[in-house]
């Protein structure tokens, strides 16, 4: 469910994996191929049987994701490009789903966030597709105009452990986690990694693993020890 400037509108996935939507429509934002008002679910062709599993929204436009995490349809409004789509067409508008390539191939989504004009993606390396060039290999996608960072919503977190490393052994315990070596599956870097489950934590605990990470993320790489193939 989400708001655009007119009132409401849904978006669903049935068991049967088909997708149907329903509201105001005004930019299209439903994927049926108008923008008309739609006072009745109606079956979104270009998405059904597509393993959609979440629908990301900015103000006026949608992102819909498929199970393997690596697949994103966009429709709607995209006067700023915020769909990753050709904003030199006539019009601005896509009433209709169709698939965004974001990065190159071997790369594996982690987060979205849209926002009024925008959208950012995540990947599981660390890599983001915006206005900010960090990751493996430093690679900047933007994909519309950021006009406030208080603008952004509906961030999807689909990062799992196991999308994103492989466990090598276990090194050891405590501080509230354990620690593995794993290989980084964007890199093939091998890294100690510390997991701190939180289930069954006091909030004071809570706390002090928050203070922890806090702490080890301000440490300049040069004080880290490095062990390659431990």
């Amino acid at each position: 469910m989400f708001d655009d400037h007119i009132g409401h509108n849904i978006l669903f996935v049935t068991f049967d994996d088909c997708v149907y939507g329903l509201g105001s429509n005004s930019e299209g934002q439903l994927g049926l191929g108008h923008n008309k008002p739609v006072e009745k679910p109606v079956e979104v062709s270009q998405l059904c049987h597509k393993n959609i599993h979440q629908f990301i929204n900015g103000w006026d436009f949608v992102l819909a994701v498929n199970t393997d995490n690596n697949v994103i349809f966009s429709f709607g409004c995209n006067d700023w490009g915020q769909l990753g789509r050709d904003v030199d067409r006539d019009g601005y508008h896509y009433h209709k789903p169709d698939t965004v390539i974001v990065s190159t191939i071997g790369l594996i989504i982690s987060q979205i966030s849209c926002g009024k004009q925008h959208t950012i993606v995540l990947t599981t390396c660390g890599q983001l597709l915006g206005w900010v060039a960090i990751g493996c290999d430093g690679q900047v996608v933007m994909w519309g105009m950021v006009l406030a960072k208080s603008e952004t919503n509906n961030i999807s977190n689909n990062f799992t452990f196991e999308n994103s490393f492989d466990v090598i052994t276990k090194l050891g315990e405590g501080g509230y986690g354990q620690v593995y070596k794993v290989q980084n599956k964007c890199d093939e870097q091998y890294y100690a990694l510390k997991i701190c489950p939180l289930e069954g934590l006091t909030e004071k605990e809570k706390q002090n693993v928050l203070k922890e990470t806090q702490s080890l993320v301000k440490l300049r790489s040069e004080f880290v020890i490095e062990y390659n193939y431990s």
